[in-house]
């Protein structure tokens, strides 16, 4: 072996020892995948009330993560809205959480953004974007479909897959179990 063959392992080993390796402290966001249950969480309302997942013990939940800033967003509380029109009497419930909202919608408790929504859903705000940063949602809107026991059975990202017929249909299959 030449010594410029020697250096370049040498130089290769160290760099191999020094190069940090991403830590797997388990404080990496990972998202609940389809089949796995959704942790637990607890957010308030626009009221102040403080709502968490086993207020919906027993529900079919639609639970979407949104932002004020994207049209898409006010699009899929629309889709959703629709949903729930036609299944909440069969127990489906669609908590919607505001990961990103503008601070002129926080004067008077949230009226503005409930007058933008338009909507019966209950209006959760993660203000400090602690549940969504662990949960990892870069994208919105993110829509998990939720069933009864807390599994998740479908990870909707954006507004077109709200309003495809397999995904009414699994909705339906949910709120009729």
């Amino acid at each position: 072996m030449t010594i410029l063959a020697r250096f370049l392992a040498c130089a290769a080993l160290v760099a191999a020892l020094v190069t940090p390796v991403p830590a797997q402290s388990g404080d990496e966001a990972v998202p609940p995948g389809r089949g796995s249950s959704f942790p637990a969480f607890s957010l308030p309302d626009v009221n102040g009330k403080q709502v968490s997942l086993q207020d919906f013990k027993g529900k079919a939940i639609l639970l979407s993560f949104w932002s004020c800033y994207t049209d898409t967003c006010f699009t899929s509380v629309r889709v959703i809205e629709e949903l729930l029109k036609e299944y909440s009497d069969r127990g489906l419930v669609a908590p919607t959480i505001c990961s990103e909202l503008p601070p002129a919608l926080e004067k008077n408790g949230y009226e503005g953004l409930l007058k933008q929504c338009g909507t019966g859903q209950i209006v959760l705000i993660d203000k400090n974007r602690q549940l969504t940063k662990s949960l990892g949602i870069t994208e919105y809107p993110t829509t998990y479909l939720i069933d009864r026991n807390y599994v998740v059975w479908q990870v909707l990202g954006g507004v077109r897959p709200l309003m495809t017929e397999d995904f009414r249909s699994l909705v339906k299959s949910l709120v009729t179990e």
